[in-house]
């Protein structure tokens, strides 16, 4: 009798073990599996939040004749002008050093590309015309063509 009861013991203690050990296995794979998600959403992020920014101010600054692409210092660029007080403004968004920028100022003054704000942390930008009057802007891997109201 007392040699079932040592049977018993250790056969509950096995069982106890293989759980544990399922368990164990069950949050070592969890916790792979949350890194490769998190991972893959990471990527491209910044691709996407510039895309989005960008296009948020294509759509605010659309005006007739008043979007375009362009260089600065040798930078593709986007241009969008606008009137404020009798003078034409521009606001350049484009890639430097890693970020992207913002600049704002009048037509007719000189500004390095060090004098924008920097927006968001990108790997590259390039703004172009795509056909008559689309502009095709590539953020990164992420790409959209745009077609002004002008």
């Amino acid at each position: 009798m007392m040699q079932n009861q040592r049977v018993g013991d250790a056969a509950v203690i096995i069982i106890f073990c293989v759980f544990i050990l399922s368990v164990f296995t069950t949050l070592i794979l969890s916790v792979r599996t949350y890194q490769h998600i998190n991972e893959a959403s990471l990527e491209g992020y910044d691709d996407r939040i510039g895309v989005s920014y960008i296009w948020t101010k294509i759509k605010t600054g659309d005006d007739a004749g008043r979007l375009y692409a362009g260089g600065f210092h040798g930078l593709s660029a986007l241009y969008i002008d606008e009137e404020l007080d009798g003078a034409i403004h521009h606001k350049i968004i484009y890639h430097y050093e890693g970020w992207i920028y913002e600049l704002f100022c009048e037509t007719g003054y000189e500004f390095s590309p060090r004098d924008g704000m920097p927006i968001v942390k990108n790997d590259s930008l390039l703004i172009q015309q795509a056909g008559n009057s689309q502009l095709q802007i590539v953020v990164g891997k992420e790409s959209i063509v745009v077609s002004p109201r002008s």
